[in-house]
């Protein structure tokens, strides 16, 4: 993983995406027109702001990668596991305005060139897919409620069924997502889990303080269910960058209050 800044942005790319004929990065805050709480580069169409600095914040970044505003690909993001293939005809699909987004979605992949996938982000997961024997793309949204509903291996079964993908050919890419020591749960976060991993897993996941209060390692949970779906572990990569504790680089929308920008990931294949 590497932070990577140019003209005056920066954004997260992944080692194991290296040297391959794709884009697989998610955006920083930084180097935008947005003011206030979206300062800088906030990527998301969204109460208060202004549309036009989202297009001129996704035109500034996108133009790093030649990547057209009007070719991207976006979807509502529900906190759900829906999972939609996308192909030429999407492209514009949420690009100028959130109201032509792919409704009730979170998760989009492709196999089709140049149609450049892009998803929010501020505190939830960042899952970026590639499976480079078949050349296909996804992106998933692994907020704790897609997680729960397990949207990596929903993002896996997709993979096998519209490409022909095997599991242990894909590579996945975790972006910055809300740390350990900074996402505190409830009982009802932690019993919605617990249905899902095992108790061995859930002693790795969860942790106690002094206060008694419980904290959840969002990340690693994606980490153990795309394992389960047969990814295997080198072919994972962590940032290990926690959207909390990093402000000056990420939107957090719990640290911010929900007042607050979202960051982009993106993917293609070019």
């Amino acid at each position: 993983m590497n932070i990577i800044k140019k003209e005056q942005m920066a954004f997260v790319d992944f080692d194991i995406f290296c040297r391959q004929p794709m884009i697989g990065v998610v955006s920083c805050r930084t180097g935008g027109v947005s003011e206030n709480s979206f300062s800088s580069l906030n990527m998301k169409y969204l109460p208060g702001e202004s549309d036009c600095c989202v297009q001129e914040n996704r035109h500034r970044f996108l133009s790093l990668f030649d990547i057209p505003l009007e070719s991207v690909v976006a979807c509502e993001q529900v906190h759900g596991s829906r999972v939609v293939c996308v192909t030429k005809e999407d492209c514009g699909k949420g690009a100028m305005t959130g109201d032509t987004a792919i409704p009730n979605c979170d998760g989009l992949c492709t196999n089709v060139f140049d149609v450049p996938l892009v998803m929010f982000f501020a505190d939830c997961t960042p899952l970026l897919f590639y499976d480079p024997v078949v050349k296909a793309v996804g992106i998933a949204h692994g907020g704790w409620r897609g997680t729960v509903r397990n949207i990596a291996s929903v993002m896996v079964e997709s993979f096998k069924k519209h490409f022909g993908s095997r599991a242990e050919d894909i590579r996945v890419g975790i972006g910055p997502t809300i740390g350990f020591d900074d996402f505190e749960v409830g009982r009802d976060v932690l019993d919605a889990f617990s249905n899902l991993f095992t108790i061995e897993e859930m002693h790795e996941l969860v942790k106690k303080n002094k206060m008694g209060k419980y904290f959840f390692h969002l990340p690693k949970a994606n980490r153990f269910l795309l394992e389960r779906s047969g990814i295997k572990f080198s072919n994972m990569e962590d940032c290990h960058i926690s959207t909390y504790s990093r402000t000056d680089l990420f939107y957090s929308y719990r640290k911010e209050k929900g007042k607050t920008g979202r960051h982009m990931a993106v993917m293609m294949l070019c």
